[in-house]
């Protein structure tokens, strides 16, 4: 069975709290370093260190620069297409590779898009470099404690304007709301770097999803603390778990995934607007649309509006509202669901070839459904009712079942 990991976000997570709760849930520090001392452009090694943040005894992991003998123009290397390209080329085990490589190109690429300039020109200097190996230093991690899934509970941001010696800057990291876009936040009024830019790229390139489980047997907990020390405890509690229904255990088709819902009410649109909105609403990617009458301000009868959308997609639906209404704001909520596994099968009939939708729970077919499409079409190609095409796919489906 597959080893889960589900990470606790609640109060962020940082690079230095994701590898010292790593460490502390028992990966393999010495198998970390061996890989870590021999990087192409650095040598660099992680050391353990035991604290204590509000009560709570954690893991930190410091970096360390060993001094190379000489250096040599791999070494020198400072573009982001350079560092991506020297990791391929480099003797880190294949899953460790494929999972460092997800993480840095989603950290350069948001870099990139905030400032405007190709991937490749992406300037790697010294932060960047080191990054990196805190990136290949986690997923070293994530190998030594056989980790194959990953999941995450919605993530703490801080919020404020901070005083630094370049000036101000403002909390979190533009880059952070970047790479978190479609991913459920909480933005806490604390001038933390609670989760970092590094942080971020790691939940969007490895968490298979990010929500709230109740549905969990805990094995074994890990705390990760670091550096940064404000209100709000820096620390990341990791988990190995096992879920308690066969969702999360590749044991049945079935999936449980996050969706946003998306809700509003309006007393002043035609109903060809409501018609184009929802139009405009599945292009944009919607899950799904309806539309309830309910009475408003002052008795006026009105429509209130829910859409249901996959992550990814809430930002695009939020912007045809906001455009295609006369609404002033559009109030949002994320909610779980459950699916049955679907599957397509074709019967033939003598109206053609006909598909029917089943609904399959633990492999036993619940239900089966003629796809509406297939049967309006055939309806109108032969010019019969379309309850008898229906029919006739239904009694066919049932025919070679039995």
């Amino acid at each position: 069975m597959d080893r889960i990991l589900y990470l606790d976000c609640t109060y962020g997570i940082t690079e230095q709290g994701m590898l010292g709760a790593l460490l502390h849930l028992g990966a393999d520090l010495a198998y970390i370093n061996r890989f870590i001392k021999e990087l192409p452009f650095g040598s660099f090694t992680f050391e353990r260190q035991n604290v204590e943040t509000n009560g709570v005894l954690a893991a930190k992991a410091h970096l360390h620069d060993v001094p190379l003998k000489e250096e040599n123009e791999q070494s020198k290397a400072s573009k982001a297409a350079d560092i991506l390209r020297l990791i391929q080329s480099s003797e880190i085990p294949a899953h460790v590779k494929e999972r460092s490589l997800l993480v840095i190109k989603a950290l350069t690429e948001a870099n990139s898009r905030l400032k405007g300039m190709p991937v490749e020109k992406s300037s790697m200097n010294g932060t960047w470099t080191s990054q990196a190996v805190h990136i290949i230093g986690i997923c070293l991690g994530l190998e030594s404690l056989g980790i194959k899934q990953i999941y995450a509970s919605p993530i703490l941001i801080g919020a404020g304007i901070q005083r630094t010696e370049d000036g101000m800057t403002i909390i979190p990291n533009p880059i952070v709301y970047e790479l978190l876009k479609g991913i459920p936040i909480t933005e806490v009024n604390a001038v933390q770097n609670l989760t970092t830019p590094l942080g971020a790229a790691l939940i969007q390139s490895l968490a298979g999803e990010v929500a709230s489980h109740n549905c969990m047997t805990i094995e074994r907990s890990g705390y990760g603390g670091s550096d940064d020390v404000g209100k709000i405890p820096s620390i990341l509690r990791a988990s190995i778990v096992k879920f308690n229904d066969p969702i999360k255990t590749n044991q049945s088709k079935e999936a449980e995934e996050s969706i946003f819902v998306l809700e509003f009410q309006v007393d002043d649109m035609a109903g060809e607007g409501l018609g184009f909105l929802m139009e405009e609403l599945f292009d944009a990617g919607a899950l799904d649309v309806f539309y309830t009458p309910v009475y408003m301000k002052k008795n006026r009868p009105g429509i209130l509006v829910t859409v249901l959308s996959s992550l990814k997609n809430t930002e695009f639906c939020e912007e045809v509202i906001l455009t295609e209404t006369t609404t002033l704001g559009v109030r949002k909520s994320v909610w779980s669901r459950r699916i049955l596994e679907r599957n397509i099968v074709y019967v033939d009939t003598c109206y053609g070839r006909l598909r029917l939708k089943q609904a399959i729970k633990d492999g036993k077919v619940l239900r089966q459904i003629p796809e509406y499409e297939d049967v309006k079409k055939a309806a109108k190609d032969f010019n019969v009712p379309f309850h008898e095409v229906y029919t006739m796919a239904l009694a066919k489906s049932q025919d070679e079942k039995a």
